[in-house]
């Protein structure tokens, strides 16, 4: 079996046939959570952010007021090829500490609906860039006293400087 490799800037050049796209779809409720600290996860939305800049990398927000949609709750990765000789394969990372590899079009089918499904209810481009990028300066700068009655107290000292 030949393995095909591929140097970055191959992967990356601008109208390489070879080209990786990927493309990231998160539920808008991730933004909002503090996973392993406000530091970390503040640090990986930075992350996000920065990958967001490489050519071939679409990082889409899945509206908070869509509603219940297909597919929802459900984690998984769909890999699709350029070369015809190699199907779609969709991979389902398991509790059981396995990897499912579904490569039939029969067991592909309820993951390419839900990316379907989701077209509709994903931020455009630029929202789900501007809500990650303000989601990650919520954490990297937080109100004074956010979401206690110190965030109260300073508001109201504005108001009454401001009426003077």
């Amino acid at each position: 079996m030949k393995r095909l490799e591929m140097d970055d800037k191959e992967a990356v050049r601008p109208g390489s046939p070879r080209r990786l796209h990927l493309r990231l779809i998160v539920p808008e409720s991730l933004l909002e959570g503090t996973v392993g600290g406000a530091r970390v996860m503040a640090d990986q939305l930075e992350r996000l952010e920065e990958l967001n800049e490489l050519p071939g990398f679409e990082f889409r927000v899945v509206d908070g007021d869509a509603g219940p949609y297909f597919g929802q709750g459900v984690s998984f990765t769909m890999m699709r090829f350029v070369e015809k000789r190699f199907d779609d394969v969709v991979l389902l990372r398991t509790l059981h500490g396995g990897d499912t590899w579904l490569e039939s079009a029969a067991e592909r089918e309820p993951y390419e609906r839900a990316l379907v499904t989701l077209d509709g209810a994903v931020r455009s481009e630029q929202q789900s860039a501007r809500r990650l990028s303000h989601a990650s300066l919520r954490l990297r700068d937080p109100l004074p006293g956010h979401g206690s009655g110190e965030q109260q107290r300073h508001l109201q000292l504005v108001a009454e400087r401001v009426g003077r």
